[in-house]
């Protein structure tokens, strides 16, 4: 006689089989399960410290602008040169050309 898992929809010579074989489904099911919490988990961490980071950029951001303005009022013109080590990045480069370009 042969027995039927309709778990795993498949079937064993001896229900001592089955049901092990179910029991270890059962088992590596759950761990899989957990192992996706734990990376959701993560992942749901890691993306918050991205967002902190990316608000603390936009706030330096703001105070280098408000600096950059405030020298500007006083004494006119601010010169400042980009190089291949200069640890501004595309971003704010570009950020700042727009903005000494567009501001009126």
């Amino acid at each position: 006689m042969q027995y039927y898992s309709k778990k795993l929809n498949t079937l064993y010579d001896t229900e001592a089989e089955c049901l092990k074989t179910e029991s270890d489904y059962d088992k590596a099911q759950k761990d899989h399960d957990a192992k996706v919490a734990k990376l959701k988990d993560e992942r749901a961490t890691r993306a918050k410290e991205l967002e902190t980071a990316f608000k603390a950029v936009g706030q330096a951001q703001q105070h280098y602008d408000d600096l950059k303005e405030k020298f500007l009022q006083d004494y006119g013109s601010y010169h400042w040169t980009v190089t291949a080590s200069s640890p501004m990045t595309s971003d704010q480069f570009i950020h700042n050309m727009l903005k000494d370009f567009f501001a009126f």
